[in-house]
């Protein structure tokens, strides 16, 4: 798999697994982990090759994740009472974790720095988003996971053999997936995540990865439909 600090996908499904607190707010964990994992991004690539610009010229890498998900699970669920909103736990631990490494960060600077920095984190974030509080993903999308995790295992070499109709996928795909940016864009990245799976078993009969690989259709759809989402929604 790709490198999580240059994948945002992988970062965003690492702090939802590590810091999801509603299956009801699921599209607002997936957003939210999202928004941190472009931003995390983001500060890999600016000191990756810049390294000057760091105290101590080491660039930013994926332990911060690790200590960002800690420090969440140490706010929100081991100490009890605390009152401090997501908003203010954000800003904390990106100054803490993020921006206090910086050369140009000091005391006198400190709020002009925090809130500039904090406003192009916000300036990723999606004005008009809205939680969506509906059925668990799994339970809504079951037969058209099942599938994709069939495929997955095939892939990862755990099973031998496989009932995968694409017809039946496709009219799962058609019918029950709503019309919905956030919904569409997850089924297409769990599809693209499984196609990378197929691409790196170098040794699956070409036969059955040539049927496995026809998901790839509904990935383009689906693509075509988020990027051209609000225009056709419009219609």
């Amino acid at each position: 798999m790709p490198s999580i600090d240059l994948e945002p996908r992988d970062i965003t499904t690492l702090l939802y697994k590590n810091i999801c607190d509603s299956k009801n707010d699921s599209a607002f964990w997936s957003d939210f982990c999202g928004r941190i994992a472009s931003y995390h991004k983001d500060q890999v690539s600016a000191t990756i090759n810049n390294t000057d610009i760091i105290a101590g010229g080491a660039h930013f890498t994926s332990r911060i994740l690790t200590f960002i998900s800690r420090d969440y699970n140490k706010t929100f669920r081991k100490k009890k009472n605390n009152k401090i909103n997501i908003e203010e736990w954000l800003k904390c631990v990106l100054e803490s974790y993020y921006w206090r490494s910086y050369m140009a960060y000091n005391n006198n600077n400190r709020q002009t720095f925090v809130d500039k920095a904090y406003k192009k984190l916000a300036d990723k974030l999606e004005p008009k988003f809205k939680v969506d509080e509906e059925k668990d993903y799994k339970i809504e999308f079951g037969e058209i996971i099942t599938d994709l995790i069939v495929i997955q295992n095939y892939a990862a070499n755990i099973i031998k053999a496989d009932n995968f109709n694409f017809k039946k996928f496709v009219n799962n795909c058609l019918n029950k997936i709503p019309a919905n940016k956030m919904k569409i864009r997850n089924i297409a990245n769990n599809i693209e995540d499984t196609i990378t799976l197929l691409d790196n078993n170098l040794t699956m009969d070409i036969e059955v990865k040539a049927k496995f690989y026809q998901i790839n259709i509904i990935k383009e759809i689906l693509r075509n439909i988020e990027n051209n989402f609000d225009k056709i929604s419009n219609l």
